[in-house]
Formats: structure tokens, C-alpha cells, sequence
């Protein structure tokens, strides 16, 4: 039996439906593994993490209509996509991307929501992305848990991205994300800065629910800031970022980018690894969403 069949299998058995009502936005419904099943130690893709979901309000507060017609890619999708299905909501052209035993689960979803998006395999580590992109809007949940993947992550994200490209990558605040930012990033060209959220979280009536939680717009050095404040929201921050940053640049070194390779060294595939290797003392609590 294949892990595709095993991880539907899974699903059908030990699933749950949830209904997700997202700020100024629509209602979406998708299958998933519980929050709290063992089994997610195995398979992290196969439920709604907090970063998924903060990233689909903002989409869906602050987004829906700069995102008209572009071309827009989630990776590391997750089970739920929910990040792609705002995107789709709000008029983008949408592709989702994770590995193959988890975006066939992802499209089932979107399919339940009527969404047309396109459902792409895609192993961060091979070098070989033929067929994909470029895209405008690139999408990222809770994907930087594992230093071994951010070079591969970084290249992916080059190798996507039209020219003035912006991507939104949202995670947990932990040493783990930001080294993402400070060594694999530059590496390719790119610059990152945080996102302003304050707005956004008194609109949803929560200072708390997420306050563990970033929402970081990356771009190519030589493509230059975008214009993220034409938008209807001051998108990203009058001021650098404070103390919690002051050890990271906030823009790309000026050095020429290492050219990406494909990966041979036995690093582990895009499928999330069983241990991230961090002390639980030390990360903050990952509770799933208050209703």
C-alpha cells in the first residue's frame, strides 16, 4: 500500500471535519488529523497549525484585492491549504505544493470548498522545478522548523519567484526561524523585514491568541522593496524590528548569492521530520487556536 493510500486511509479513520471561519472572510471546511493525535508526531501535515490560520486571515483581511489575478504559490501547503484557499477566495491564481502524500489530501480539500486550484508534488531538495512558476505571491506556513531544509527552501523560493516577486512566510517566533533569515536567505539575494499585525489583531479581537507568531514579506535584493504600503493597510513597519532582531539584518548582504544545487547529502525530504531537535523547554506553547 502506498503512503498516499496509508495517510488517506489515516485520515478517513482517525479524521475530523472542521469548519474555519476566517476574519472578514469566508467560511471553509477540510478534513484533518486532530490537533492532538499521536499520530501527528509522524505526519505534522496533516493538520491546521496557528501558523496557517493567521496566515489565512491576514490573506483574507488585508489581501483580497492586491492578490486579484496573480499568480500565487503555497509551500508546504499542509493538509488544509488554508492559506491558498483565502487566495483563491480572493481572486488569485492559485498552486499548492507539498509532498505527493500530502497535497493529493490538500486538493481533496479544496475541492470541497470549490476552489480551483492546481495540486503540485514538490520536494524542496530537487533540484529540477520544471513547469513551475514564475509566480507573483509566494505562500509559507510553519515550514522553517528544520534548519537541514532552509537552504532548499531559500533556492525554491529563487527559483519560483517572477521578477518583483513577494513572499509571506509565517511562523512560530523561535532561534530556528531566524536563522532561516540570517544565513540561508541572504545566501540567495533575498531581503526580509516583519509585517505590522497590530492592526489586523485588534480587528480580530485577540492580542494574545498569536502573539508568538510573525508574518515576514521577503523579496530579491535586486528587485527592491515592494510597495506593500500602496495597499489599503500599512503592511509593513515604519520602524527596523526591535531588540528580539538586532543580532539579524533585515536586508541581504550585498555579496553575490551562492548558486543553488541540488542535494545529495542525505538530508530528509520536505515531509517533516519526527524531532525538530529543540529543547520543548525552550519553544513556545503551540495550542491550536482558541474558538
Amino acid at each position: 500500500m502506498s503512503d498516499i493510500t496509508n495517510l488517506r486511509q489515516l485520515c478517513e479513520e482517525h479524521g475530523e471535519d472542521v469548519t474555519v471561519q476566517l476574519h472578514c472572510g469566508p467560511e471553509f471546511r477540510f478534513r484533518q488529523l486532530p490537533f492532538y493525535s499521536r499520530h501527528i508526531l509522524l505526519h505534522k501535515g496533516t493538520t491546521l497549525w496557528p501558523s496557517g490560520t493567521l496566515l489565512a486571515h491576514f490573506v483574507a483581511a488585508r489581501l483580497s484585492t492586491w492578490l486579484q489575478g496573480k499568480q500565487t504559490v503555497e509551500l508546504g501547503c499542509g493538509i488544509a491549504a488554508l492559506p491558498s484557499l483565502a487566495a483563491d477566495h480572493a481572486g488569485a491564481t492559485v498552486t499548492i505544493t507539498d509532498m505527493p502524500e500530502v497535497v493529493g489530501l490538500a486538493h481533496s480539500n479544496t475541492l470541497v470548498n470549490e476552489c480551483a486550484v492546481e495540486a503540485v508534488s514538490l520536494d524542496w531538495h530537487c533540484r529540477c522545478k520544471t513547469g513551475l512558476g514564475p509566480f507573483e505571491v509566494l505562500l509559507a506556513a510553519d515550514v522553517l522548523y528544520e534548519p537541514l531544509s532552509h537552504r532548499a527552501l531559500a533556492c525554491t523560493l529563487e527559483a519560483l519567484a517572477a521578477e518583483r516577486a513577494v513572499a509571506l512566510i509565517c511562523s512560530p517566533i523561535r532561534l530556528t526561524t531566524h536563522l532561516f533569515y540570517a544565513n540561508a536567505l541572504p545566501e540567495v539575494g533575498w531581503a526580509w523585514r516583519v509585517l505590522d499585525l497590530r492592526d489586523l489583531m485588534e480587528e480580530m479581537g485577540s492580542t494574545t491568541q498569536f502573539s508568538m507568531y510573525e508574518i515576514i514579506a521577503c523579496w530579491r535584493v535586486a528587485d527592491g522593496q515592494p510597495q506593500l504600503r500602496d495597499l489599503d493597510t500599512n503592511l509593513l513597519q515604519n520602524e527596523p524590528p526591535g531588540d528580539t532582531y538586532q543580532l539579524w539584518d533585515f536586508v541581504a548582504s550585498k555579496d553575490k548569492p551562492r548558486e543553488c544545487t541540488s542535494d545529495t547529502s542525505g538530508e530528509p525530504p520536505l515531509a517533516p521530520p519526527e524531532d525538530d531537535g529543540i529543547d520543548s523547554d525552550d519553544e513556545p506553547c503551540f495550542a491550536p487556536p482558541e474558538d
